[in-house]
């Protein structure tokens, strides 16, 4: 994640092969995406709940990949505070 003025940037997926996150990402994103469970169990969803809790001028999520549909629930979960969405 980053965070630019009201924006917060969601990475995508890592590589499973490469890194104990991307074995994290991946298995997030086949059993916690909106079609299989809940996205907002996800550990990249509770991360960026963190994030979203820290910068309170935070007003934009970015989700690229399958961090789209945590983007989509943020602005589902707090409407009045994520005042839009992207998935790149």
């Amino acid at each position: 994640m980053y965070v630019n003025g009201h924006t917060i940037y969601i990475a995508g997926s890592k590589n499973p092969f490469t890194t104990k996150q991307g074995v994290r990402d991946w298995y997030g994103d086949s059993t916690k995406t909106p079609f299989w469970g809940n996205v907002e169990d996800s550990d990249r969803y509770q991360h960026v709940m963190i994030s979203i809790n820290t910068n309170p001028d935070i007003t934009q999520a970015v989700g690229h990949s399958l961090a789209g549909p945590g983007s989509l629930q943020l602005q589902k979960n707090m409407p009045s505070r994520i005042k839009s969405t992207e998935r790149l």
